[in-house]
């Protein structure tokens, strides 16, 4: 579940006051109460190179000014959506990636994530991971250019005991005042430190509608952040 994400700030000072920069380049916010990596959704971003404002890129990372984007996510699959950082510095890896990872890394802009946890019964539960009141917190990822486009990709790594409970891949979630930390991993060997080290810190979940998971559903709507209780989950926390 780490293509399942939400992004519900419509205010630009808010967004920017709390990742400390001074503009949005975009005419409009992209706001989602859930929304699916696969549906190639426009999310904000901070790059690197240009950390003073936000931009938007695409939720599909492909090559550098490639001919064929769309064809490209459709030979990859999820695997342009979010890429594993272990596989990045594989000697079968092209060499876009190595280098989009230590030179053109970016950070989504999101205020939650959806998770799925296995009751016992083997019932399929989904969770919404957030920090408290909502806050806007970063993912770190990298970033491409397609002419006057950015496509980018969230980078994960083996779950820490917190995502563990729900998935094996979690990805890189932090606070907003940690960005520059994240764009300072410039070498194979910070990566490797990081994921030694990495927590997802301060976060809380709660169970929401089993909508979210389920495709005929259309769960892009405000309650579907709301709880959703199950009666699995009373004999379990």
């Amino acid at each position: 579940m780490c293509y399942h994400t939400s992004q519900k700030k419509k205010g630009r000072k808010t967004i920017k006051d709390d990742f400390g920069v001074d503009l949005i380049d975009a005419d409009h916010i992209p706001t989602y109460h859930h929304v699916n990596g696969f549906q190639r959704p426009q999310m904000m971003v901070i790059t690197e190179h240009e950390p003073e404002k936000i931009q938007l890129a695409t939720w599909s990372i492909a090559p550098p000014n490639s001919f064929d984007v769309e064809g490209y996510w459709k030979k990859t699959g999820g695997g342009c959506i979010n890429t594993r950082i272990e596989s990045l510095f594989e000697a079968k890896t092209p060499n876009w990636k190595r280098v989009a990872i230590l030179e053109h890394k970016c950070v989504f802009i999101i205020d939650g994530m959806f998770k799925v946890f296995t009751a016992s019964n083997g019932k399929k539960i989904p969770m919404f991971v957030r920090r408290p009141n909502n806050e806007l917190f970063g993912v770190l990822g990298y970033y491409t250019k397609q002419d006057h486009a950015l496509t980018a990709s969230m980078l994960t790594t083996t779950s820490d005991a917190f995502i563990g409970q729900f998935h094996k891949r979690m990805t890189f979630a932090f606070e907003p005042q940690d960005v520059n930390y994240f764009f300072n991993l410039n070498t194979e060997e910070d990566f490797k430190n990081e994921i030694k080290i990495h927590q997802t810190r301060g976060f809380e979940y709660f169970s929401v509608s089993h909508d979210v998971i389920n495709s005929h559903k259309d769960s892009n709507r405000p309650d579907i952040i709301e709880r959703f209780e199950y009666p699995e989950l009373h004999t379990l926390f």
